[in-house]
């Protein structure tokens, strides 16, 4: 099933209060510095909420799996659509280029380019439709249980800095995080979506009631 593009990146736009000069490395920043988000919003809830989701990923995705066999995975729903096999390649994938690179790009460096990810070109490149769905899986829990953990040594001036998307304009990496937590759920809806669908063709007269896709 194709997936809502990555590129949505998403956060809340909310002035800062007025405050002193943040400090980076030692370095006295001015207020308005092109380093950092124009607007911020720094909400510990809301964060630790991302971190939840992010963490939780990898298990929820396993809990699913074990209701398809290796056939069924590798089925696609529909034309176009893609395979829970290319959905786990997918997260796999993206989770160090699409995710993990970017993120660590804005925090490290001055207002990096980050370049759009083309996920058809990448998915026909790398092969999803060859990568063995339970190899996808263990990849994206191992990198994600670093990920997490690196992540969470990050601090609001850090998250406050911004990359250049070159199709969305600034990007901040908290703005990032919660998009990063946004794809996840997307993903995983997918997946639930490919397992109602195959319900649908045993409901009978009861189908009736549903326009298939709703």
């Amino acid at each position: 099933m194709i997936p809502a593009r990555s590129a949505l990146e998403c956060g809340g736009l909310t002035p800062p209060p007025e405050q002193a000069s943040e400090s980076e490395q030692g370095v006295v920043e001015p207020p308005h510095s092109r380093r950092f988000a124009r607007h911020f919003i720094w909400e510990p809830k809301m964060l630790e909420n991302v971190f939840a989701i992010l963490a939780s990923t990898p298990q929820k995705l396993q809990r699913e799996l074990r209701d398809f066999s290796p056939r069924e995975m590798k089925k696609r729903p529909a034309p176009g659509k893609w395979s829970v096999q290319e959905i786990l390649a997918h997260l796999a994938d993206v989770e160090r280029v699409g995710m993990r690179d970017r993120v660590e790009a804005i925090v490290t460096q001055e207002r990096p380019a980050l370049d759009p990810f083309d996920q058809e070109k990448r998915a026909v490149e790398m092969h999803y439709d060859r990568i063995e769905p339970r190899k996808s899986l263990a990849s994206l829990t191992r990198q994600r249980r670093a990920n997490v953990k690196w992540l969470r040594e990050l601090g609001p001036v850090q998250l406050r800095r911004v990359g250049v998307h070159k199709k969305v304009g600034e990007v901040s990496a908290l703005e990032f995080l919660y998009e990063w937590a946004f794809h996840d759920l997307g993903h995983l809806k997918q997946i639930l979506e490919v397992k109602r669908y195959a319900l649908y063709p045993q409901m009978g007269n009861m189908q009736k009631f549903y326009q298939f896709g709703q």
